[in-house]
Parts: structure tokens; C-alpha cells; sequence
């Protein structure tokens, strides 16, 4: 065990290097100097890679300000005071003790032991010297006592001043002080250096953060500085939760944390699992995703700029600060997936992942990993779980799944979020309504995009970030064609909006949307929609298995809410008379209401 030891004061050092004899286990280096002499001494041999420093005085507390060392510090004994005091020769006088705080530190008991009138006078700073000496002169002491500082400028004044000088006993103490400090420093490094080799060998992927955020000691290899970027975010935020999920680079990432707190100092390890996902996804229809990816998604989303919020945020707020499930009900293509976003936006889960279960696309393999495997986020707790587009499930399926959280009371331990689309009567459909029933949770509808008046300035924003998308300057709508936004039934809300006004802009002439242009974009979108059969909107589908009389007159009313219930020009797009028309769309509303 290296040691340095650092002499204030000449006669100190042959008592040093006789006393270091004794202690062969200690590899001792003397050197000499006070305070920025020691500084400049400890600094000029620090190559030899020291476990301690022995020194005394202002000299020792000036090196624990600059070194992470442990400092030992050479005290001050009776016997030392005894025989400073003698020196002197004023053992009956009244005495001034004068020096760094540690040197004075055990005088007043000792002078109260042997009946010496010692007044002691601490200094925190070398500068405060000549006041207190000042001050001592003019009181008329009969001597003076103090640090090798103090003392050598006390007799420079002419005063009766000696060095309180340790002896034989007082370096013997603090060589066995040192050695004590350093033989425990020893077996708590080698207790550390077992653990670390012990997580190492077991590939325990661990990473330890002081309180402050600074990575002190982890097991990650070098090259998963995205990893350690993560958590080092996690561990500046303040207390992370206790398990969290986050995907990066491929992998699903599952991390749990523990903070100790000692002596005021707060420490914050994580262990760390992670599993290769195949594709985007780990399962097919199950997204795992991070408060960044749902901020990115959600503001740069149609909803949002359309301003389509303005009329949830409250609600939203106080359904994601409550534990209770949250169904939200609407129209298809009218935003619920984004309201989705933004209720978990205002939940205080932000810092736990986004975990959506996509109910239209979810394969079999997916579905069993979610019902039974233990790694499911349906068995885990804490966690924001939405479910999305819950009518696409079969009956057996959501009959399975509300089954599992019934038995597992997972509405107990995660946020649960169902959307789903409404009939095209309005009502909920079956599996909306059992779920709400047996879960007891809130309920809110998104108003369609009809409901939502859309200004100028939110067309604006839109056409505005397709052409920053495209590096180019967005078209500007003419007033006529905005009425036609205003006026339109949007039959399939943002969805239809989004549509159109992507036509809009690929065929606007001279950067200007007019009102031609349009309705150009609307009948565009009603022919393609009408010439697929693949499109996933379940809403815009034709059932072919009606009778041709049914389904003549729903297309014929598709048609006309794609021009916003002009009859006339709907007539004219499907070549027949608009008396015509009027007695087809009679006679189909009078068979829905018989």
C-alpha cells in the first residue's frame, strides 16, 4: 500500500520516516513542505500511484480540497500541548493558541485537564493570520502556540510563540489510522471486484448512475452507447419507475431499476434485458413505443393540425390521471388513434412505454404470445395498454381477452385504452358494449370531422408541411374552396380530408387550389375509393350479396355525400336524371325505416 507523507515542518520528517519502520506493510514516501510547498511536493512524485496521504494541519485539509485520496491527518496530542506549553515557559501565564482549525481542535479540553488559560484562535484561510496576531499582540499574551505558519510568524513579531510539534505518539496514530483506512479500502475493493466479476461471468447487464446522472460503473459493451444514452436520460429525470420497456435499433428492451439512498447520496442501478424483434414489430398487431415516438406521431398527425383536440383536452386530462379504463367510441377515419396518443400524452405514463395492440391485424402467433405468454404486457403491471380497433375482433377472441383481464385484474395494475368505430346506426357495437360494462370506464366519442370547423389557417398548416416534406412552397386555397371544406359532409372524416387535399396539392395549377380543383379531388377520391376492394375501410365497402335495387341506391348516396349533397351534380356523375335520383334515395331510406 502506497503511502505519502507530507512534513509541514523540517523537524517533522525524521520522526516520519523512524515511525514508518514499524509499519512494513505501508510503502512510505517522505517528503516536506507547507501548504502549496506540500501542494507542489504531493504533485511532483503523484507518478508513483499513492492509496493515502499522511500529513497535518492546514497542510492536510488544503490536499483533501485537491485529491480524492483519503487524507490522514496527523493530530495534535496532550503530550504535544505539554510540551509546547513548556517551551514556552508561561505554563501559569495566559496563552494564545493560534492555526488551522484541526491543529486547535483538542486544545481547549486538554488546557481545561491541566489547568492551562488557553484562548484559541482558528483560521480558515492563511490571509487571516496578521489579523489575529494583530489582535493578540495588543491583548499582551505571554505566549503564543500554534501551527508551523502561526507560530514563525509569531516570532518574527518578536512574540513568545513555539510550534505545537507531534511527536513519536501522535505520527504513530495516524500511520495506524492510515493503515486501518487502507486495509478496509482494500477488502471493499476486492468485495467490489468479486461482485463485478461475478455480474460479468453471470452476463448481467448492469449499469450503475451516481445521483446526479453520471454513469459510474456498467457492464455494456462500447459500442451500446445508444443504450447507455437512454439510460443516462432515465436517471437525470430524477426517481425512474421500477420497470420499463423501450425499443431501440431492433430490439425490445426491458430494464428495471433500483435506487439507494445513504448518508443523503442517492445511487441508481439498472439491469437490463433485451430480445432481437423480427421486423418493426416483436409480434405482429403489438407495438411497443416511446413517449418520443408518440410526440413525433401525434404533432405531426392531420388530427393535431387540423386543431381536431380543441374540444378533448379536458376530458383527456382527467381520464389519463385516473387508473380507470377509457373507451373512445367514433366514426371511421375521425382521429381515435390520435386521441389515443394524446390521452397518453396527458397521463402521467409518459415515462412507461406506448403498447398498442392493433386488433385488425394481430396474426394467431401474436395472439397467443398476448393471451398466455408470461412475457405479455397483459401480465405486467404499470404499463399504458391500447387497444385499437377492438370491433375487428371476433367473439371468440374478445370473449378470451376480456377473460384474461378479468381473471388477472389488469385493469387494476395498467391504463387501459379501447377504441373502436360505431355502427353506422351510431350505436356501440357488442364487444364495446361488454367490455364497458364489466371494466367500468370512462366513455368519449370523437365528434366527426363535420363537427369540427376547419379554418383557413389549418388547411394552411397542412398543405404547408406536405410541401416542406417535398422542399417546395404550398399552394394556397381560394376562398371558394374553402367553403367547399366547410360545407362538406366528409362521410369518412380525417381520413377522406387527408385524401383530397393530397390530391388537391399534387394537381394544383400555379400554387393556387381553386374550387374546380377540388371537386376534382373529391370525385377522384370517391372513384377510387369505389373501384377497391381491398381498402380496409370497412365503412366505404359495398355488399355485393344485397339486392342490386340496395345497392344501386348506396352508391348512388355515396355519391352525393362525395359532393356534399349537391344532388345535381351527383345525378349528372352517375348519368341518370336527378328526379330520378330522388325517387331511388326515397325509396331506400323508406326500406331502412320500415
Amino acid at each position: 500500500m502506497q503511502v505519502l507523507a507530507l512534513a509541514p515542518y523540517p523537524a517533522l520528517l525524521p520522526i516520519i520516516e523512524e515511525v514508518a519502520h514499524d509499519y512494513p506493510d505501508l510503502e512510505v514516501t517522505p517528503a516536506s513542505g507547507n501548504l502549496d510547498e506540500a501542494f507542489i511536493s504531493a504533485l511532483s512524485v503523484f507518478h508513483k500511484d499513492f492509496d493515502a496521504v499522511i500529513s497535518r494541519g492546514g497542510t492536510a485539509e488544503s490536499l483533501e480540497e485537491e485529491f480524492s485520496l483519503p487524507i490522514i491527518a496527523i493530530k495534535v496530542s496532550p503530550f504535544d500541548i505539554v510540551r509546547c506549553v513548556q517551551q514556552t515557559g508561561a505554563q501559569t501565564g495566559h496563552i494564545a493558541a493560534v492555526g488551522f482549525r484541526s491543529i486547535l481542535a483538542d486544545i481547549p479540553q486538554t488546557a481545561e485537564l491541566l489547568g492551562f488559560h488557553i484562548d484559541c484562535f482558528p483560521i480558515d484561510f492563511e490571509d487571516e493570520l496578521d489579523e489575529v496576531l494583530n489582535h493578540i499582540e495588543h491583548i499582551g499574551y505571554d505566549a503564543v502556540i500554534g501551527d508551523a505558519i502561526a507560530s514563525s510568524q509569531a516570532q518574527k513579531r518578536g512574540l513568545n510563540a513555539a510550534l505545537i510539534a507531534s511527536g513519536h505518539e501522535s505520527v504513530r496514530e495516524a500511520f495506524e489510522r492510515a493503515q486501518l483506512v487502507l486495509s478496509n479500502a482494500r477488502k471493499i475493493n476486492a468485495r467490489e471486484q468479486l461482485l463485478r466479476d461475478i455480474v460479468r461471468l453471470q452476463g448481467i447487464r448492469l449499469a450503475v448512475f451516481s445521483g446526479d446522472g453520471e454513469l459510474s460503473y456498467t457492464t455494456l459493451a462500447s459500442d451500446e452507447h445508444g443504450l447507455l444514452d437512454e439510460l443516462t436520460r432515465h436517471a437525470r429525470k430524477g426517481l425512474p419507475p421500477k420497470r420499463f420497456l423501450f425499443r431501440r435499433d431492433g430490439a425490445l428492451y426491458s430494464v428495471r431499476s433500483l435506487v439507494h439512498e445513504r448518508e443523503g447520496k442517492r445511487q441508481l442501478a439498472f439491469t437490463i434485458s433485451s430480445e432481437l424483434i423480427p421486423g418493426k414489430n416483436r409480434q405482429t398487431g403489438i407495438s411497443y413505443l416511446t413517449q418520443l415516438d408518440i410526440e413525433a406521431s401525434y404533432h405531426t398527425s392531420t388530427f393535431a393540425i387540423l386543431e381536431a383536440d380543441a374540444e378533448l383536452k379536458t376530458a383527456l386530462q382527467r381520464m389519463g390521471s385516473s387508473s380507470r379504463p377509457v373507451f373512445i367510441a367514433g366514426e371511421t377515419g375521425s382521429g381515435k388513434p390520435r386521441v389515443v396518443q394524446l390521452l397518453y400524452l396527458l397521463s402521467p405514463y409518459t415515462s412507461q412505454p406506448y403498447i398498442e395492440i392493433n386488433c385488425d391485424i394481430i396474426d394467431d402467433a401474436a395472439w397467443d404470445f398476448l393471451i398466455s405468454d408470461h412475457r405479455s404486457p397483459l401480465f405486467e403491471a404499470g404499463f399504458f395498454i391500447a387497444f385499437r380497433s377492438l370491433h375487428m375482433l371476433s367473439a371468440l377472441r374478445w370473449r378470451s381477452l376480456l377473460g384474461v383481464i378479468q381473471r388477472t385484474r389488469l385493469a387494476d395494475r395498467s391504463k387501459l385504452v379501447f377504441s373502436y368505430n360505431l355502427l353506422k346506426t351510431g350505436e356501440e357495437p357488442e364487444v364495446a358494449r361488454h367490455f364497458a360494462d364489466v371494466l367500468d370506464g370512462f366513455r368519449i366519442n370523437v365528434p366527426p370531422l363535420r363537427r369540427i370547423k376547419i379554418s383557413a389557417y389549418a388547411c394552411e398548416r397542412y398543405l404547408k408541411a406536405l410541401a416542406q416534406r417535398d422542399g417546395q412552397d404550398a399552394p394556397v386555397l381560394s376562398d371558394e374552396a374553402i367553403e367547399i371544406i366547410n360545407s362538406y359532409h366528409w362521410p369518412r372524416n380525417i381520413l377522406q380530408f387527408k385524401q383530397v387535399m393530397n390530391w388537391a396539392y399534387a394537381t394544383a395549377q400555379e400554387h393556387v387550389i381553386t374550387a374546380a380543383t377540388l371537386r376534382d379531388a373529391l370525385h377522384h377520391e370517391s372513384t377510387v375509393r369505389f373501384s377497391s376492394v381491398s381498402t380496409p375501410d370497412a365503412a366505404s365497402m359495398i355488399d355485393v350479396l344485397k339486392p342490386l335495387s340496395e345497392t344501386t341506391a348506396e352508391i348512388a348516396r355515396m355519391v352525393v355525400e362525395s359532393y356534399g349533397g349537391n344532388r345535381s351534380v351527383a345525378a349528372k356523375t352517375l348519368g341518370i336524371s336527378r328526379t330520378t335520383l330522388w325517387s331511388m334515395l326515397k325509396r331506400s331510406d323508406e326500406r331502412t325505416h320500415r
